[in-house]
């Protein structure tokens, strides 16, 4: 495979992604000019869909309930038909079913447990075989609407019990002024996370376009000391690792001066891709039409390869 090379540019609170408004070629080596550093960074996973099938080598299909048992939150079985690939897109789909007393298995604290559930919606979720650490991460999408529709793009690892996570967009129901479903703000709100040791980050919300009209690009650069969220090259969140007293943020030099941690992953984790049906009062209604879907173009990991001070 001949390397590429792509240089992208950094100005002030923006990362300005090329790539992010048409589907393109991957990059072997991306390049990031950012606040007088050079960031070499190497193309380590991707998969662009190209095929007639999901490829296992790089993905586990989910196929059942790998949480929520009590359904709680969601609803949906997970079933591998919903998975189509064609011309370089993965559609995860949703689809009306009707499932009474489906059996299944699952890890609960200590050991596996034998369940049964009614489930009245299928849908589907791949998760990559490899762990991954610091880097970038990216995925070009376009998001289904409809009521109920949770469609998410995450990390997720557990080391020695302890839980890691990275949402790199979650998007569900959202209400108005008046606490009432809103249809206007279906996949208009995108939501960013931080988990570790059971505890979670302040949720960022933040309204966007509606990201169901096209594909849109949503990227994550994680390192030791921040996270950074970035959609279509505009940067929405930064996570700092340590606080300063009285809240202020501070950088991994500045632990020593009265620094405490925050909510922030320490360990590799994998990298999921899922369209969920939420439960209760936001399931969907008769406004939904099915099949709805999360159409992925691609998804890419980049880790930093070495940085160099540019010369004024």
């Amino acid at each position: 495979m001949k390397p590429c090379r792509l240089s992208l540019l950094h100005f002030t609170a923006a990362l300005l992604f090329t790539v992010a408004s048409t589907a393109q070629p991957h990059y072997d080596t991306l390049t990031i000019t950012n606040g007088g550093i050079r960031e070499m960074w190497d193309l380590v996973f991707f998969d662009e869909f190209s095929g007639e099938m999901i490829d296992e080598s790089k993905w586990k299909i989910v196929e059942g309930v790998p949480r929520d048992p009590m359904q709680q939150a969601s609803e949906q079985w997970y079933d591998p038909r919903n998975i189509i690939v064609s011309d370089g897109i993965a559609k995860f789909q949703v689809r009306k079913d009707t499932m009474l007393n489906k059996p299944f298995s699952i890890w609960i604290k200590d050991g596996m447990k034998e369940m049964k559930g009614n489930y009245y919606f299928s849908s589907g979720e791949i998760d990559s075989r490899e762990l991954f650490h610091y880097g970038l991460y990216e995925i070009r999408c376009k998001l289904p609407k409809g009521k109920g529709m949770w469609p998410a793009f995450w990390m997720y690892g557990e080391s020695d019990g302890t839980n890691n996570e990275i949402d790199v967009f979650e998007f569900w129901n959202q209400s108005n002024v008046f606490g009432l479903f809103s249809p206007k703000k279906l996949s208009r709100i995108q939501n960013m996370t931080v988990h570790y040791r059971g505890g979670m980050s302040g949720l960022a919300s933040l309204p966007g376009t509606d990201y169901s009209d096209g594909f849109h690009t949503f990227s994550v650069i994680w390192d030791e000391c921040k996270i950074q969220w970035y959609t279509d090259g505009k940067l929405m969140r930064t996570q700092y690792r340590f606080k300063k007293m009285k809240g202020r943020k501070s950088g991994c030099d500045e632990v020593k001066d009265g620094g405490k941690e925050n909510v922030f992953p320490r360990s590799p984790m994998n990298i999921i891709i899922d369209l969920a049906v939420q439960n209760g009062d936001a399931r969907p209604d008769e406004t939904n039409s099915f099949p709805n879907a999360l159409e992925v173009d691609y998804v890419r990991y980049y880790q930093k390869a070495g940085e160099q001070i540019i010369e004024k």
